[in-house]
């Protein structure tokens, strides 16, 4: 499947039936047309990135609080996000992400809370996470190409149904999630003080023992 944006590119190319790309200086409409596609905004791999939360660009870091940075009310720390951060998994005060973070506040380029250090998880689009077209999954690269000829088709074609295509690409990107979900362990929600008591210290997935009655 494609390791690099030319492969990309073809994938989206052969879902309009067109011919591939022998390179990424090829000059001619389709490659223009991907170009436009692939820079248009904040740029097409963000906007991908952004549709789910892919196992092969999630990211934990340690942040440590700003040293010149300072909320002026409400919140006692302020933490810069990292320059790779496309969307937030968790935030947490364990390193391991036992439990959600409670209290927090993302604003401006910043996360605000009264933890410090916090731990983040996160979507990067940086060249070993996101970016790294080699660890793309087969159902993710399928999915972005597809996604991509949407964008294309209106320009270049007039042979294609663009509302089935488009169709075609959101059943992908749910294809792609369920495969991707699978990959993670059970989330638990974090626990309530009154659930935590009458559990009486064993975990979530400490049944009890038969003959013993809770409450």
């Amino acid at each position: 499947m494609a390791t690099d944006r030319l492969g990309l590119y073809n994938v989206a190319l052969a879902a309009l039936g067109e011919r591939s790309l022998d390179s990424l200086t090829e000059d001619g409409e389709p490659r223009r047309e991907l170009d436009s596609v692939w820079s248009r905004g904040n740029g097409a791999l963000r906007y991908l990135l952004e549709q789910g939360r892919w196992k092969f660009a999630m990211r934990s870091q340690q942040l440590d609080a700003s040293a010149t940075v300072e909320p002026e009310f409400g919140f006692s720390e302020a933490f810069e996000l990292p320059t790779d951060f496309v969307h937030l998994d968790m935030i947490s005060a364990d390193e391991r992400f036992s439990e959600p973070l409670a209290a927090w506040e993302m604003e401006v380029g910043y996360i605000w809370c009264d933890v410090d250090p916090i731990y983040v998880r996160f979507i990067s689009d940086d060249v070993d996470y996101g970016a790294d077209y080699a660890q793309w999954p087969e159902t993710f690269t399928i999915w972005a190409g597809h996604w991509i000829a949407t964008q294309i088709a209106p320009r270049l074609t007039s042979s294609i149904n663009i509302e089935r295509l488009e169709d075609k690409a959101r059943k992908l990107l749910l294809d792609a999630r369920g495969k991707n979900a699978v990959q993670s362990p059970t989330r638990y929600p974090p626990m309530g003080t009154w659930a935590s008591a009458r559990l009486n210290g064993r975990t979530m997935r400490d049944r009890g023992k038969r003959n013993t009655l809770i409450g």
